[in-house]
Formats: C-alpha cells, structure tokens, sequence
C-alpha cells in the first residue's frame, strides 16, 4: 500500500511525454524541463502524446515510486488533463 502525505504537492508537465521514460529519465526532466527536485517528496505527472496514458513520479523518502494508468479503449483520452 502506498501512504501519501496529506501535504503533497502535484506538478504536470505542460508537453506530452514518451510514455518508454522510465525513473532517471522522468527524473532528468523534472530537473531540467520542470526546474524542480524530483527528491522533494511532490509528485510529478505525465502524459503521453496521445493523452490515452500518464505516469506519476514521486520519491516516497526511500526511493523513487513510478506509477502508470492506461486508459481503457471505452474512453477517449485525458482531455480534462491541463497542466498549469
């Protein structure tokens, strides 16, 4: 099980992401694309070109948790999903 912080920050990045990026290549745009650290404890999230998929990226105090969502075929896309 997974226990977030109650506090815990949610950044999206604004452009879509190779959904193949994995922990250090998600955590190198964090740094560099996003100007955040990726050890701070708040979760980064992604999506894919498609918007049919997105990961989340979160360092949990013991090491990096990557989580992924696809999308089923009955919906169409992550259109409600803007990054601010």
């Amino acid at each position: 099980m997974i226990h977030m912080p109650r506090a815990v920050r949610v950044f999206a990045h604004r452009e879509p992401v190779d959904m193949r990026k994995s922990y250090d290549t998600l955590a190198a745009v964090v740094r560099t694309a996003m100007g955040k650290d990726v050890l701070a404890g708040d979760v980064f999230v992604f999506v894919g070109r498609r918007r049919r998929s997105a990961k989340a990226l979160w360092w949990d105090g013991t090491g990096m948790v990557l989580l992924s969502n696809q999308l089923s075929s009955h919906y169409t896309s992550f259109s409600s999903i803007e990054a601010s």
